[in-house]
C-alpha cells in the first residue's frame, strides 16, 4: 500500500513489515545472546533482593511450572498434535521456535508501526522495547498463567526482562533502519 499525500508519501506497509520481520529475528538473536551477560549484570546490580525466579526474560516461566512460558506454549501446542509427551530436546526446540517466532512477529508489527507512525522509532527503539516488556512479560504472560504475577516476581527478574527488551528494541530499530531502504 503506497500513499501520496505528504507525510504518507514514503509509507509502504509491506516493505516496513518485511524489514521489521528480519529485524525482529535479528533482535531476538541479539537479545538471546546477550541474556547471560544481562543476567550477570542484573544479579550484581540487585544482588540478593527478592528470591526465586529463573532470571529468564522473554516469556519467562514461573508459578507451578518452572519451565519458561515459551516452553509451556510449545508443549501445549505440540503435545495434542503428536499425542505424546515431548522429549527434553523437543521441548527446548519448541521453546526456541516460540521465542524466535514471537520476536520475529513483533518485529514485523514494529516495522508496520514505523511506517504508519514514525515517531515510534524515536530513541533508537528503546520505548518500543520497554513497551513490549510491559505488555508481554509483565501483563500477558502472567495473565495467561504462564508465570507468577509481577508482584511475586523478584526485582532482578523484572530488571533482567526490561534490559533484555531494551536490547531487543534497539537492535530491531537499528536493523530496520538499515534494511528498510533495501527491501
Amino acid at each position: 500500500m503506497r500513499y501520496r499525500h505528504g507525510y504518507f508519501e514514503s509509507m509502504n506497509v509491506g516493505k516496513g513489515m518485511l524489514a521489521g520481520l528480519i529485524a525482529g529475528a535479528a533482535g531476538t538473536y541479539v537479545m538471546t545472546k546477550m541474556q547471560p551477560h544481562i543476567k550477570q549484570w542484573t544479579d550484581e546490580m540487585v544482588g540478593g533482593c527478592g528470591s526465586g525466579g529463573s532470571g529468564e526474560s522473554e516469556l519467562s516461566g514461573g508459578g507451578e511450572s518452572s519451565a519458561p512460558a515459551t516452553e509451556q506454549v510449545a508443549t501445549a501446542v505440540a503435545e495434542p498434535v503428536v499425542q505424546r509427551e515431548l522429549s527434553r530436546a523437543e521441548r527446548e526446540f519448541g521453546s526456541n521456535a516460540v521465542h524466535y517466532g514471537f520476536g520475529t512477529v513483533m518485529g514485523g508489527v514494529y516495522g508496520v508501526m514505523a511506517e504508519v507512525a514514525p515517531p515510534i522509532t524515536g530513541l533508537v527503539g528503546l520505548p518500543a522495547g520497554a513497551l513490549l516488556f510491559a505488555v508481554a512479560d509483565e501483563a500477558a504472560v502472567p495473565a495467561a498463567g504462564l508465570s507468577d504475577p509481577p508482584s511475586e516476581t523478584p526485582m532482578k527478574t523484572h530488571l533482567h526482562g526490561l534490559v533484555s527488551h531494551l536490547v531487543y528494541g534497539a537492535t530491531v530499530e537499528i536493523c530496520r533502519k538499515i534494511l528498510r531502504p533495501l527491501v
